[in-house]
């Protein structure tokens, strides 16, 4: 079956790599390099992240994702 896209084949194993070790880390064969610990989200920032998908017309959780990643860095 295909979708109509097609993926550099380095992307491809990189990603298919990422995910056999994010398998072995889960089943605690492989340890895993870094941790991230995310807390309590702040009232007032989740109600800005709300507003701010609603006015751009973008799911509130990719705008939270996007923010998570925005501080793990």
């Amino acid at each position: 079956m295909t979708l109509g896209m097609s993926m550099d084949k380095t992307l491809f194993e990189d990603l298919a790599s990422s995910l056999q070790e994010a398998k072995a880390i889960s089943k605690g064969k492989a340890q895993a390099s870094r941790r991230v610990e995310v807390g309590a989200p702040d009232v007032l920032t989740s109600i800005v992240v709300a507003q701010l998908g609603k006015k751009h017309g973008i799911a509130i959780n990719l705008v939270d994702h996007a923010m998570l990643l925005c501080d793990a860095t």
